[in-house]
């Protein structure tokens, strides 16, 4: 607490005015330190409803990447799933036409083998070893084709192709 001293009429009036300007520049500077903090809370309170703001679109955002995720991820075991159906599909039709080709395949040589047959048994016996040598023929293009014909069908059944 400030002490004044006395004069005639009370205390003495410079002293008191010095004092009373150093209170006024005290709270001047009080007042404005008030409005610089005031100012800055404003601003403060604005950058956080900024970034609430901010903060609300990015986890709307998220939530949308996350259920984008979830539906790409869907989608993905969906087209696994039926590419798998497919290509079970695809290899049983595989195995059908392999089968069907198999068995063309072996009547063909069947008739051929019968005709065959048939041509070397209406041969007239000349003595000669000649039907026995067409018939050894025969029956080694007889196994040959089927030979043939076991590897066609066992390299489609496992899927290569040769």
């Amino acid at each position: 607490m400030e002490k004044f001293s006395r004069t005639l009429r009370g205390y003495n009036p410079e002293e008191v005015n010095e004092f009373l300007d150093k209170i006024i520049k005290q709270v001047e500077t009080i007042v404005s330190e008030s409005k610089e903090k005031d100012l800055k809370i404003a601003t403060l309170e604005q950058q956080i409803e900024t970034s609430k703001h901010k903060l609300e679109t990015y986890e709307k955002m998220e939530q949308t990447l996350n259920r984008a995720i979830l539906m790409a991820q869907k989608t993905s075991e969906q087209i696994k799933l039926n590419a798998h159906d497919e290509s079970e599909l695809i290899i049983n039709d595989a195995k059908q036409n392999a089968n069907r080709i198999v068995n063309e395949a072996l009547m063909r040589a069947e008739k051929t083998e019968r005709y065959r047959w048939s041509s070397t048994w209406s041969c007239k016996w000349d003595g000669s070893n000649r039907f026995i040598d067409k018939l050894t023929v025969y029956k080694n293009q007889k196994i040959i084709i089927k030979t043939i014909i076991k590897k066609y069908k066992y390299n489609v059944i496992k899927g290569r192709k040769k």
